[in-house]
């Protein structure tokens, strides 16, 4: 529920002239796992799981619940890249995630053609007040009171 609710907030933020944007939920039994260190007892941690979805022609966000208080943004990509349609969207997913009190956490993966390195994604969502440090993978933001 969580998930649910940070969905909501952010979809609410969403300018309505995105192309073919659409909201889904989704009960997911597996999940594919690309990353070396995403181990299978982390991969059972997300077997059925619920998947909230929110897309569109230019943007797709995914989280999960991963507690009470806490969001994991799974999957975000937007298009064209590079102008500012992710800063957008992330700063909407970070003002709900303040309304609601909820971390997020990511772990940064450069996906696809012209994604930008470990190193670069890593200082991009620091500059959003991600904390994350050379020993562990994920970022984590708490919600500014």
């Amino acid at each position: 529920r969580v998930a649910q609710s940070l969905t909501q907030k952010v979809w609410d933020k969403l300018p309505e002239n995105l192309i073919n944007l659409n909201h889904k939920v989704t009960f997911i039994a597996h999940d594919f796992i690309s990353v070396p260190f995403k181990t299978r007892r982390y991969t059972k941690k997300y077997f059925k799981k619920v998947r909230h979805t929110i897309h569109s022609d230019q943007i797709q966000v995914e989280f999960y619940t991963k507690s009470k208080d806490t969001v994991e943004l799974w999957w975000m990509e937007t298009k064209p890249k590079g102008k500012g349609m992710g800063t957008m969207v992330l700063n909407h997913i970070l003002d709900a995630a303040d309304e609601l009190g909820l971390k997020i956490i990511l772990c940064p993966i450069p996906q696809g053609e012209g994604a930008m390195s470990i190193t670069k994604l890593r200082q991009w969502y620091s500059e959003f007040d991600f904390k994350g440090n050379k020993f562990n993978p994920y970022m984590t933001y708490s919600p500014q009171k």
